[in-house]
């Protein structure tokens, strides 16, 4: 070629060139957080002379993946678009809190309610729990807990169970009603317990109280009672014993009779 017609050619490409040059691109690190804060700004690199059109433009975040982002912009007065990729993310573990686990012997633990999972994700995730407890057997155990979110990402953390001795309500009665009469037991902080019996129970109806102790050993709850109190003011020495079993702190069981806790007596 004559250098003289290539250097022609050579001038011609330099005016008319690919048109003029872009002032913005997309920005090198472009992998986010699953449900992160992000506006338009952060996904692109402008030049001095280059504004955007909505630079506080929210864009969503809320499913991982791949998207392409329209950009509108502003370069020598002219409103242009570019199509940005970002990647959506999820690379966050859930996050476990679960303090000191408290129950009772004999006493169902719910451990969704007592243990929170939250996550990046929004999801709703259930613990996993493993380890050897007994729910039966007071003492301190050491359990598990996993957590896993939809994209993979698992997270444990060792937390504490301990099962306490039964609690019994103490300002109330535990009854059984059978039609003619209400046997009603009642137990205190101090050790002391106490059993009535109410014949016909209402206006007109009377009974007795024993008098004595208690002791809880597991879910079993001795009765010791040695007193009794008439209603006409005599005092007796007894000797009466009865062995409840715990169902919970609402319900306790004897002989196969089902005592249940109320507030009053005559409710």
């Amino acid at each position: 070629m004559n250098k003289k017609i290539f250097a022609g050619a050579f001038a011609l490409l330099l005016i008319t060139g690919c048109g003029k040059k872009e002032g913005i691109s997309a920005k090198k690190e472009n992998k986010f957080n699953l449900n992160s804060k992000l506006i338009i700004k952060d996904i692109v690199d402008l030049d001095e002379k280059v504004t955007l059109s909505a630079p506080d433009e929210v864009i969503d975040t809320t499913k991982v993946g791949e998207s392409v982002i329209d950009v509108i912009y502003i370069q020598d007065g002219e409103k242009k678009i570019k199509s940005v990729v970002i990647n959506i993310a999820d690379t966050e573990k859930p996050v476990i809190s679960c303090d000191d686990i408290n129950t009772y012997v004999a006493t169902n633990v719910n451990f969704e309610e007592v243990i929170t999972v939250t996550d990046n994700s929004k999801e709703v995730i259930k613990p996993v729990i493993s380890g050897e407890y007994d729910l039966e057997k007071e003492g301190t155990y050491s359990i598990k807990v996993t957590a896993k979110d939809s994209s993979g990402n698992e997270e444990t953390k060792d937390c504490v169970l301990k099962v306490n001795p039964i609690k019994l309500k103490t300002n109330g009665y535990y009854v059984n009603k059978e039609p003619d009469t209400w046997h009603e037991f009642f137990f205190e902080d101090s050790g002391r317990a106490g059993y009535s019996p109410w014949f016909c129970p209402g206006s007109g109806c009377g009974g007795y109280l024993e008098d004595g102790t208690y002791e809880i050993n597991g879910k079993t709850i001795k009765v010791n009672l040695t007193t009794a109190y008439g209603d006409v003011g005599e005092v007796i020495d007894i000797s009466s014993s009865y062995e409840f079993t715990y169902i919970n702190e609402n319900e306790l069981e004897y002989n196969g009779k089902k005592f249940k806790w109320q507030e009053n007596f005559d409710d």
